[in-house]
């Protein structure tokens, strides 16, 4: 996905990523030159990733905001959604894939858990509760599709 997204950013805008998958996966392809890339890597927690996309926009209305989210990442900071300044300059692709990916990498101490992990940590209702969110606040949700090779 990032191989076939990154290509279309435009010049003169800002790539928030989001920490992790989105940031580890993005990172193995160039970006455009003229496209500033960002992540809010804090103390590795996966909050507030979007909110700083969403502070980052209000703050330069002239330019255009992508953000590259996991379903979790997204979960804990979807209540900027609420924010009646959330900006129409931004353009927020959404990675669902019902779980967070990083809990089954070997090195995660949540990886012994293995598939009984989701019960506790995965974005199960994520489709249910991402259409809820942005529903209220305005934001359209349009469903994509990349087709595996």
């Amino acid at each position: 996905m990032a191989q076939q997204t990154l290509p279309l950013i435009p010049e003169n805008s800002a790539l928030y990523l989001g920490i992790l998958n989105s940031l580890r996966s993005w990172n193995f392809f160039d970006k455009p030159d003229g496209v500033e890339a960002y992540a809010n890597t804090g103390g590795f927690g996966i909050d507030g990733g979007i909110s700083s996309l969403a502070g980052a926009a209000l703050a330069s209305p002239e330019k255009l905001f992508f953000g590259i989210t996991g379903d979790l990442a997204f979960f804990y900071d979807m209540n900027i959604f609420g924010n009646r300044h959330f900006a129409s300059n931004i353009r927020l692709l959404l990675l669902n894939n019902g779980r967070g990916t990083e809990f089954r990498n070997y090195s995660h101490p949540a990886a012994r858990f293995g598939e009984k992990a989701d019960a506790f940590m995965a974005a199960g209702r994520a489709k249910k509760l991402t259409r809820k969110a942005l529903g209220e606040s305005g934001v359209r949700m349009v469903k994509g599709l990349i087709k595996k090779k």
